[in-house]
């Protein structure tokens, strides 16, 4: 039997880098909207969306979701993510009388997704871990090759890395947004936050793509790119909302 599992879109109204983004249209709708539709797997059984927003949330209504009205104090850029998530697990408990086996966390933002859901579902139930998350392999931007800023500019290294060879190194990877796909009690489990990412759990894992396979939109630069997409699919979104 396929364990209840519920897709959780966050989506807050204030951004200090763009404006109203959830909201912005592009491809002839909102860019909340490509998640809308991106939640809506066979996989998943139920969709809520946790905003503070009430455009945002008649949006969802319209679409079949579950509106999750999220308190102001959870909604400002100083809160935590899984406070968000606590309270609207909470919500949707006390509205259906039961918790979802598992949540996958989407944000509202993030109109361009090439990694299916099923294949993040697939890899969670096999490797037993506590979330899966998406993350592409750093290459250009790899942390031997970082450095910070002394006096007058002086590059300062924190790795003694000698390799000017990208083949050289090791491999590092960076968490890219697509899901975040856990289990609900372990969410439910509040602790002292140790490491990054540690408020979903001790065992994650990750399922890679590619750098790019993720458009998360945070400011003018990333719609440009997504509109970018659009026109060379030709109006369309690469069928990756599957």
């Amino acid at each position: 039997m396929q364990p209840r599992t519920l897709a959780l879109i966050l989506a807050r109204k204030d951004s200090k880098r763009l404006k109203r983004k959830h909201l912005i249209q592009t491809g002839g709708k909102p860019v909340i909207e490509y998640t809308f539709e991106y939640a809506k797997s066979p996989l998943v059984t139920d969709i809520a969306c946790s905003t503070d927003c009430k455009e945002i949330g008649a949006l969802a209504t319209a679409a079949g979701i579950s509106f999750i009205e999220r308190p102001p104090e959870l909604a400002g850029d100083t809160a935590h993510i899984i406070d968000a998530i606590e309270h609207a697990l909470y919500e949707y408990e006390k509205r259906n009388k039961f918790l979802p086996a598992i949540t996958v966390t989407l944000y509202g933002n993030v109109p361009y997704r090439r990694s299916r859901l099923e294949d993040g579902l697939r890899l969670f139930h096999a490797s037993g871990a506590d979330s899966v998350v998406t993350a592409c392999r750093v290459a250009k931007y790899h942390p031997d090759w970082m450095f910070r800023a002394g006096e007058k500019n002086a590059l300062v290294f924190d790795k003694d890395s000698l390799s000017y060879r990208c083949q050289d190194l090791l491999p590092y990877y960076i968490e890219t947004g697509a899901f975040i796909i856990s289990k609900t009690d372990v969410l439910l489990r509040r602790r002292p936050m140790s490491q990054l990412y540690s408020d979903f759990g001790d065992r994650i894992h990750f399922l890679e793509e590619r750098l790019g396979d993720t458009v998360e939109i945070d400011e003018p630069g990333d719609l440009e790119y997504f509109n970018y997409l659009i026109s060379r699919n030709g109006g369309g979104t690469d069928g990756r909302n599957r």
